[in-house]
């Protein structure tokens, strides 16, 4: 059994094996409420498998959603068999597990006041993972409001809600948070940023 722990995602299991009845299987159960797995499978050496239904070829590609169990058969020849393959596993987080893991795991950047250099509370956190990029803004001050500009140059990501657009104009009022996700569109993707921002 594989779980997915070192992904945030404890509750999305992985089981695999063969059995003398001339099948094998990979039965993927998540339990999480808020991420979806994602796997795709290339077997480069498939003597003696074969692929049940709904399957077929020397593969697989699979998304099972929160709450889903899904099951991939393979049927085996009695003379034997030989297996290698090559794999892309990823967890893709919605929103809210997103968020929270963006705060836990992500890079902290504060945004001191530009014209004192005094820390206020407001921090920008970043974080990388397998369906693109985030940042979450949280204003923890009691009197300050953040107002920021972003200006992205893109390779193989679209911020979410704005395809074709590059700037993003972000207000943080106190006690405030302001979430944006950048989702990647082609494979391998790039990233470069522009920032200005004032306190007042």
């Amino acid at each position: 059994m594989q779980s997915f722990g070192d992904k945030d995602a404890p509750d999305i299991r992985k089981y695999k094996g063969f059995n003398d009845e001339g099948y094998g299987f990979i039965y993927i159960v998540n339990d999480e409420t808020d991420s979806s797995f994602k796997e795709k499978v290339q077997y480069n050496n498939f003597t003696g498998l074969t692929m049940c239904k709904p399957q077929q070829g020397q593969g697989y590609d699979i998304l099972v959603k929160p709450g889903e169990r899904k099951m991939i058969l393979i049927r085996c020849s009695p003379e034997g068999y030989g297996m290698s393959s090559s794999s892309s596993t990823n967890v893709i987080h919605g929103g809210k597990k997103l968020k929270q893991t963006c705060r836990s795991l992500g890079k902290q950047n504060a945004r001191p006041n530009p014209d004192s250099g005094e820390l206020c509370n407001i921090f920008q956190y970043s974080y990388q993972h397998s369906d693109g990029i985030c940042y979450l803004y949280v204003n923890e001050s009691s009197n300050f409001t953040l107002e920021e500009e972003i200006e992205f140059k893109l390779e193989g990501l679209e911020i979410e809600g704005k395809p074709g657009e590059t700037t993003v104009q972000v207000t943080v009022a106190p006690g405030q948070e302001r979430f944006i996700k950048l989702r990647s569109i082609a494979q391998p993707w790039k990233i470069a940023t522009g920032v200005s921002y004032g306190i007042y």
